[in-house]
């Protein structure tokens, strides 16, 4: 079974080209635009999904 992963960006190619390099990778990719779609996505899917990594410095 594919791990899940939450990809958040506002660009809709960033979330299409790192979100197809995730899938051949064999991830479950579920996306979101924004922080409030990235909440609503983990109350969603929550626990399926871990604690969420910032890459944001």
């Amino acid at each position: 079974m594919p791990h899940p992963i939450l990809l958040v960006d506002d660009d809709p190619r960033v979330l299409t080209s790192v979100g197809r390099g995730l899938e051949v990778s064999e991830f479950l990719v579920l996306t979101a635009v924004d922080g409030v779609a990235a909440l609503e996505a983990v109350r969603r899917s929550s626990p399926t999904l871990g604690t969420p990594a910032n890459t944001h410095t």
